[in-house]
């Protein structure tokens, strides 16, 4: 059964702000390509390094959109330009992704409170957990 895209409304969007950031697939980097990445991840603060395999010297990078407001506080996560944001950005709802990426959607644990907050709607996935790395 696919996820009810009606649910992410602005209410969600701002109190989680997913879209606006980004995990990479894992990426084969070269003996001295991890140092470059750990060296650049750690001088951005929009880009953080989630996952590093040793073993098959692969990492996976998260990155951020700059004009997200995160206010830990008020736990919101609000788009700067949000009146004028891009089309890219306004179009996008994380749930109709997942139907059509049939697996769920990244920071799936959190977007399910926040829908039960919003909506009063307990939310199940009954696809295929495909592990979409944090």
């Amino acid at each position: 059964m696919p996820l009810d895209e009606s649910l992410i409304t602005s209410d969600v969007c701002i109190k989680c702000g997913s879209c606006c950031k980004m995990t990479t697939d894992p990426i084969r980097c070269s003996d001295f390509g991890f140092p470059w990445y750990k060296t650049v991840v750690e001088q951005n603060d929009l880009i953080k390094l989630v996952n590093f395999d040793s073993n098959k010297n692969q990492v996976q990078i998260r990155f951020r959109c700059p004009k997200l407001d995160v206010d830990e506080k008020e736990n919101t996560y609000k788009c700067s330009i949000y009146a004028d944001r891009p089309a890219v950005c306004s179009n996008y709802n994380c749930f109709k992704d997942a139907n059509n990426k049939n697996r769920r959607p990244e920071n799936w644990d959190r977007i399910k409170v926040i829908v039960k907050q919003v909506h009063g709607v307990d939310l199940a996935w009954d696809g295929p957990m495909r592990r979409v790395t944090p």
